[in-house]
């Protein structure tokens, strides 16, 4: 008798653990991350490259050395210059805590950096020929 309760148990348990959270218990975000909430702060040198797999710009890193980062403040017209010059470039900002590979841009070599109004979603860009 102690098998068949032990079994059972089991069996909803593992059920339980697979059947989706209700509405109550998910969390959905809708917008994009404000650089301020849960930020950590960094400094990256590195070029300005584009993929349109990876969401537009993003930052090949030198110093940290063969990172990616994409960047998600992106104003494509800034940053199409950077990627045409090929320079590495002191990019100042910061990275979410939960995905290091998304950067928000606060200056370019010193330079402060904005990306146009705030909630506006970054430009269509065409792909690449």
């Amino acid at each position: 008798m102690k098998r068949k309760g032990l079994v059972l148990f089991i069996v909803s348990s593992l059920l339980a653990m697979t059947l989706p959270a209700g509405p109550g218990f998910t969390q959905c975000q809708t917008t994009t991350p404000t650089a301020s909430a849960g930020m950590e702060k960094k400094t990256i040198k590195g070029t300005i490259e584009f993929d349109e797999r990876l969401g537009g710009y993003f930052i090949r890193g030198v110093e940290p050395g063969g990172e990616l980062f994409i960047i998600v403040n992106q104003n494509e017209t800034t940053l199409k210059k950077f990627k045409e010059s090929g320079k590495t470039v002191t990019i100042e900002g910061s990275t979410t805590e939960r995905a290091a590979e998304h950067f928000f841009i606060d200056k370019i070599d010193g330079k402060e950096y904005s990306a146009g109004k705030a909630g506006e979603p970054a430009p269509k860009k065409a792909a690449p020929r």
